[in-house]
């Protein structure tokens, strides 16, 4: 939840755009007996660099590392 916050974060802000970072992708899972279709979004490289990096900038991160 922490680093959805982040991502969100970095979309609405215009630090990078949803369509050339992300990848839309369905997956079939079992559940019983029955196949359940659940939409995946995955992030490349520049989201998680930019996430990793406000985190590691942040006040609150250099707290945590004192």
């Amino acid at each position: 939840m922490f680093c959805s916050r982040h991502i969100t974060r970095v979309f609405e802000e215009g630090e990078l755009s949803r369509g050339a970072t992300v990848a839309e992708s369905a997956t079939v899972q079992r559940e019983g007996d029955r196949g359940v279709t659940r939409d995946v979004e995955y992030f490349n490289l520049d989201v998680i660099i930019d996430v990793a990096t406000d985190l590691c900038i942040s006040p609150r991160a250099a707290g945590r590392r004192m």
